[in-house]
């Protein structure tokens, strides 16, 4: 996973640190004879910009966009809520984005590329396990067994003829190894940026 250093935050690294545990876990989870694990793609959003994708996984069973956070606080938010507060033990609240509605930006940016039903692509947010959601489970984060929530979807829904091509699609389409690109992104997103990522 390519890192960028230097014009990265506190929270930005540590990010990057669990998106590499996330990718790990991954890769030695999912038998690599039906799953494509793709890492940090830099996708058109639609709009004229990137958008940032942690993970995708492909697979017969469909295919899933993950977005991975390394936090260590607790969490309280629900499933629709456009934020969520990041409440810290030096007692220190933040306003956070819901990284749900956070990740449908990705969902979209990948449905578009591969033209697959959106019933087939999944929604789902990674969460470390430094932090605690207070207000109970949320549908579509998962803390404790990533590897096996995508395990248990078991009915082939695509075509694995179709599975390198959406793998090629995708990677064709990152940037994430252009650095104009990647610092163009950057730019981007801290000018909206009004709450703490991480």
């Amino acid at each position: 996973m390519p890192v960028v250093v230097g014009r990265l935050s506190q929270p930005d690294k540590k990010g990057q640190v669990g998106e590499w545990l996330v990718s790990s876990k991954l890769r030695h989870g999912l038998p690599k004879a039906e799953y494509q694990v793709l890492d940090n793609l830099l996708l058109p959003d639609g709009k004229g910009g990137q958008t940032q994708v942690d993970h995708v996984v492909i697979s017969i069973y469909g295919v899933f966009v993950i977005e991975t956070k390394n936090w260590d606080c607790w969490v309280f938010g629900g499933e629709n809520g456009r934020d969520w507060t990041l409440t810290y033990k030096s007692g220190r609240k933040v306003k956070s984005l819901n990284p749900l509605q956070q990740n449908k930006t990705h969902v979209a940016a990948v449905l578009a590329l591969l033209g697959i039903k959106p019933e087939h692509c999944h929604n789902i947010v990674a969460l470390l396990n430094g932090a605690v959601l207070k207000t109970g489970p949320i549908p579509g984060v998962i803390q404790n067994d990533l590897v096996g929530h995508l395990r248990a979807f078991r009915e082939p829904v695509l075509n694995p003829d179709w599975l390198p091509v959406a793998v090629e699609t995708l990677q064709a389409a990152s940037k994430s190894d252009d650095k104009l690109a990647v610092a163009a992104h950057l730019d981007q997103v801290q000018a909206k940026r009004g709450w703490q990522t991480a």
